[in-house]
């Protein structure tokens, strides 16, 4: 709800900054850096990056999926992976019964 009551303050400030003219760059700045300190960044450094959990995902997917095909799962061009991916991922939904 703050996000929203934020979003709407800082449109009428803008508006209310064009019909009489007058300044309001610092409340709008303000508004601006509260939404800069809601937003959680990732980290691409260390032991917890993106890009480790990313591979260590894509490591998983590749023994995970090998069950569903005789060919290497590294070696497959992105659609064919996805398309496996996609294929296992709507069997478990199945077998779930969802």
């Amino acid at each position: 709800m703050a996000f929203w009551q934020k979003q709407k303050e800082r449109i009428i400030l803008e508006l209310d900054s064009i019909v009489d003219g007058q300044n309001r760059d610092e409340l709008i700045g303000k508004i601006d850096k509260y939404f800069g300190s809601q937003i959680k960044p990732k980290e691409f450094m260390g032991e917890r990056s993106e890009e480790i959990r990313a591979e260590r995902e894509f490591e998983l997917n590749c023994i995970l999926l090998s069950e569903y095909t005789n060919k290497s799962v590294k070696e497959m061009t992105t659609k064919e992976y996805f398309t496996l991916l996609n294929y296992r991922n709507e069997q478990i939904r199945k077998r779930n019964g969802r």
